[in-house]
C-alpha cells in the first residue's frame, strides 16, 4: 500500500512541476515504463533515486519524510497482512488500513455504532455478527480482532506520536443496545475512559434532541496526514457494505469538513459529552 501511496504522490508532483514521464525516464537512463511503474507501485525508487526526483520536482524537504516510508514499505510494516490478520477484512479495505497507518489524525462522525478504534472486542464482535450473520464464529472473531488492533495506534507508534482521534457520536449510536448489557454498559464506560484519560482523544455527544444536520446521511471520517504529505488537504473515507469510497478534490474535503463543524458546534462539549456517556451507562445498565 505504501508503494502505492508514495508512487501517487510522485506523479502528483511531477504534473504540478509540469514535467513528462518521458522527460524523467530519459533522465534517470531508465525503460519508457519505469516512471509508470514507480507512480502505480509495481516498482519502488531507490533512496538516491526518490531524493533526486523530489529535488526536481521542487520538493527537497520532503526527501527525510518519503525516505522513512521506502524504509517502512521495505520492511513490510503492513502488519494487518500478517499471518494471524490475513483475509480478516475485505481487499479493499487494506488500502484504508495503510492511509490510516499514516495518518496524523482521524477526524469525523459516527451515525450508528461507536467509532471503531474505540470498541471493546465483545462490541466489535457483536456488530459484525450482526452485519455479517454468514460469517463463522472464527471469522468473526479475527475480524474483531483485527479491529482491536488497530487501536494500538492511539497509545504508540514506531514512527511518531499516536494517532489523534476527534469523533462526534451520535447519541443513537450510543443508546443502540450492541451485545448484552454487560457488553453495552463497557462499551459506554470505554468511550469515557478513553476520553478521559488519553489526550489524543476527544469526543462529542450530538444529542438526538438537535433533529436534522448536515451529516444525517452517514458516518464519515477525515483522514489528516503528516504536513510533509502531499495530500495536505487531506481525504475522506466513507463506507459501505460493498465497498469503501474515497474523497479527494480539494472542494469535496472541504465540504465535509464543514460539516463537521457545524456538528462540533451542535454537539455537547468534551467535559459534558464524557459526563453524558457515564450516565447513559448507569441509567441503562445501574
Amino acid at each position: 500500500m505504501l508503494k502505492s501511496r508514495i508512487g501517487a504522490d510522485l506523479r502528483k508532483m511531477r504534473e504540478e512541476a509540469g514535467i513528462s514521464r518521458a522527460e524523467v525516464a530519459a533522465r534517470f537512463m531508465k525503460a519508457a515504463a519505469w516512471p509508470g511503474h514507480i507512480e502505480t507501485g509495481l516498482y519502488q525508487p531507490s533512496v538516491g533515486d526518490m531524493a533526486m526526483m523530489l529535488e526536481w520536482y521542487g520538493h527537497p524537504e520532503r526527501t527525510d519524510f518519503y525516505t522513512k516510508l521506502l524504509a517502512r514499505a521495505k520492511r513490510g510494516k503492513d502488519w494487518w497482512s500478517s499471518e494471524l490478520f490475513v483475509d480478516a477484512a475485505p481487499g479493499w479495505f487494506n488500502f484504508y488500513l495503510g492511509l490510516e497507518s499514516i495518518a496524523e489524525g482521524l477526524d469525523g462522525y459516527d451515525a450508528m455504532v461507536p467509532p471503531g478504534l474505540l470498541q471493546t472486542e465483545d462490541t466489535a464482535r457483536a456488530i459484525i455478527r450482526g452485519a455479517r450473520p454468514d460469517l463463522s464464529d472464527q471469522e468473526i472473531r479475527r475480524r474483531a480482532a483485527l479491529r482491536v488492533a488497530r487501536q494500538d495506534a492511539l497509545r504508540h507508534r514506531e514512527d511518531g506520536d499516536p494517532l489523534r482521534l476527534n469523533r462526534v457520536i451520535d447519541e443513537f449510536a450510543l443508546r443502540r443496545p450492541i451485545g448484552d448489557p454487560g457488553v453495552h454498559r463497557a462499551q459506554l464506560l470505554r468511550l469515557a475512559e478513553a476520553a478521559e484519560q488519553m489526550p489524543n482523544v476527544e469526543l462529542q455527544v450530538l444529542p438526538v434532541s438537535v433533529g436534522a444536520h448536515p451529516s444525517i446521511e452517514g458516518t464519515f471520517t477525515v483522514l489528516a496526514f503528516p504536513p510533509e504529505y502531499v495530500d495536505d488537504t487531506g481525504m475522506v473515507y466513507v463506507e459501505n457494505r460493498e465497498d469503501g469510497i474515497y474523497y479527494k478534490l480539494e472542494q469535496q474535503v472541504q465540504g465535509f469538513k464543514d460539516d463537521l463543524k457545524i456538528l462540533r458546534t451542535l454537539a455537547l462539549k468534551p467535559d459534558k459529552s464524557i459526563s453524558f456517556i457515564r450516565t447513559l451507562a448507569k441509567e441503562i445498565h445501574p
